[in-house]
C-alpha cells in the first residue's frame, strides 16, 4: 500500500513491553482537577488522546490525529494498532483520567451479572457488561470504537456517572465471558448462530430436504408418465436430454472461443470509505507456517486499523498457540481458543452477530492455513 510506509506509525512493532511501569507512573500520581489556563483550552478534536498527550512525543500524537482523521476512526484505535500501547494501559490510563476504576473482572462470580447466558455473549459484544454491586446496578464499559470519545462527553454532563461506571478491556471482558460456561453457549453460538440466522452465508452443511422432496416429486412424475404412456415418456426423455447436452456443447463451445473480458479499472478507493474487514484464519498444527502468514497477512494492501485478524486454534494445539504467543501481536491480531464443542473446520462458520448488523459494513474472509496467492492482495 503506497500510503501505509509513511502513515502508519510503526510497521511489525510487537507489544511494548514497558506497559506496567508505564501505567505505575500513571497510578502514583494523585487524580489532577483541571486548571483555569486548562479549562480556557480549545476542545480536542480527539478527547480519547488527552489522557496520554503527557506521555508521548508531540509527533506521535499529530501523526495518530492525522492518521484517524485520514480513515476516518478514532484515534485511540490508531495508537493502539500502532503498537506504541497496548489496551490495558490506555484503557488504565483512560479509567483514571475520567475519575472511574478499573475492573479486572477476575473475582466477579457469576451471580453478580443479571444476564442469562444468551444476553451475556451480546453484554460481550457490545462491551457493557452489567453487575450487581453494593445493592445498585454497575456498569462495566469496555470502550471500543467512539465509546472512549463519548465517555468524556458522558462524564462531563452526569458526574454521578462516575459512580456507576467502571471500565475494563475487551480481553479481560471476553475472559469473564468465557470463564462461566467454559464458552459453551458462546461455541454454540459461533458455530450455528449464524446458519440458523442466514444459512445463505455459512458454509455448514445445508438442509436439503427440500430439494430432495423436488426431486423425488419429479420422478414419480416421470415414472408415472412412463407407465401410463409409454411411447411419449420416451420421446418426451429424449428431447429433453438431448436438449441440455446440446446447450451443454454450446456453451463449451462459446467459452473455448470467446475473448475474455479485461478487468475492469475501478478506482481506487479513498481509506475513509474503506469498510472494517474480519479474516479468520483456523489454524491446527500450523506452528511452522505461522510467521510466513502473519508476514502475508501483514502485506494486505488493507489499512491495519481497519482489519480485524483473528486466529482460531484448537485446545490441544500448544504448538501453534505458543508459536503466536512469541510473536508478541498486538492489534488488528487476535488468538480464539476454539471452545470444546465446536472444532477448527467449524471455524468457518464462526460469526460475530453484532458485526454482521453494524452500522459500518464487514467482509468476512476465511482462510486455510497459509495463503498461496501472491502476498499482497489489492484494494476493493
Amino acid at each position: 500500500m503506497a500510503d501505509r510506509a509513511d502513515t502508519r506509525l510503526v510497521a511489525n512493532r510487537p507489544r511494548p513491553s514497558s506497559g506496567d511501569t508505564f501505567w505505575a507512573g500513571i497510578a502514583a500520581e494523585p487524580a489532577a482537577r483541571p486548571s483555569a489556563k486548562a479549562a480556557r483550552r480549545p476542545v480536542s478534536t480527539c478527547p480519547e488522546l488527552d489522557c496520554v498527550r503527557h506521555r508521548l512525543q508531540l509527533a506521535t500524537i499529530a501523526a495518530t490525529e492525522r492518521r484517524a482523521r485520514e480513515l476516518g476512526i478514532t484515534a485511540d484505535h490508531v495508537l493502539l494498532t500502532s503498537g506504541l500501547l497496548d489496551e490495558e494501559t490506555y484503557v488504565r490510563i483512560l479509567a483514571h483520567s475520567l475519575g472511574l476504576a478499573f475492573e479486572p473482572l477476575d473475582d466477579k462470580p457469576r451471580a453478580q451479572c443479571p444476564l442469562d447466558d444468551a444476553r451475556l455473549i451480546d453484554a460481550r459484544a457490545a462491551g457493557l457488561l452489567p453487575l450487581a454491586t453494593d445493592d445498585e446496578l454497575t456498569l462495566v464499559i469496555a470502550p471500543r470504537g467512539i465509546a472512549a470519545r463519548r465517555l468524556f462527553t458522558l462524564v462531563q454532563a452526569s458526574p454521578n456517572l462516575r459512580r456507576r461506571a467502571r471500565l475494563t478491556t475487551e480481553q479481560r471482558l471476553r475472559r469473564f465471558v468465557e470463564s462461566q460456561d467454559h464458552g459453551k453457549a458462546l461455541g454454540e453460538r459461533a458455530a450455528f448462530g449464524l446458519r440458523a440466522a442466514t444459512p445463505e452465508f455459512s458454509a455448514a452443511p445445508q438442509d436439503h430436504h427440500r430439494r430432495w422432496l423436488m426431486s423425488g416429486a419429479l420422478a414419480a412424475a416421470v415414472l408415472a408418465l412412463a407407465v401410463t404412456v409409454p411411447g411419449l415418456a420416451i420421446v418426451v426423455i429424449s428431447v429433453v436430454l438431448s436438449a441440455i447436452f446440446l446447450a451443454w456443447t454450446a456453451l463449451r463451445l462459446l467459452g473455448v472461443f470467446a475473448a475474455p473480458l479485461p478487468p475492469p479499472a475501478l478506482p481506487r478507493r479513498p481509506a475513509d470509505s474503506l469498510p472494517v474487514c474480519t479474516i479468520i484464519v483456523a489454524l491446527y498444527r500450523e506452528a511452522k507456517a505461522v510467521r510466513g502468514l502473519v508476514a502475508s497477512l501483514d502485506a494486505l494492501d488493507w489499512p491495519p486499523e481497519k482489519l480485524d485478524i483473528k486466529f482460531v486454534i484448537e485446545r490441544d494445539d500448544h504448538e501453534t498457540r505458543a508459536a503466536l504467543q512469541a510473536m508478541s501481536l498486538c492489534r488488528p491480531y487476535d488468538v480464539l481458543v476454539a471452545p470444546a464443542i465446536w472444532s477448527t473446520h467449524q471455524a468457518e462458520g464462526l460469526e460475530r452477530r453484532p458485526s454482521l448488523r453494524a452500522r459500518r459494513l464487514r467482509h468476512g474472509i476465511r482462510c486455510r492455513g497459509p495463503p498461496r496467492a501472491r502476498p499482497v492482495a489489492p484494494r476493493l
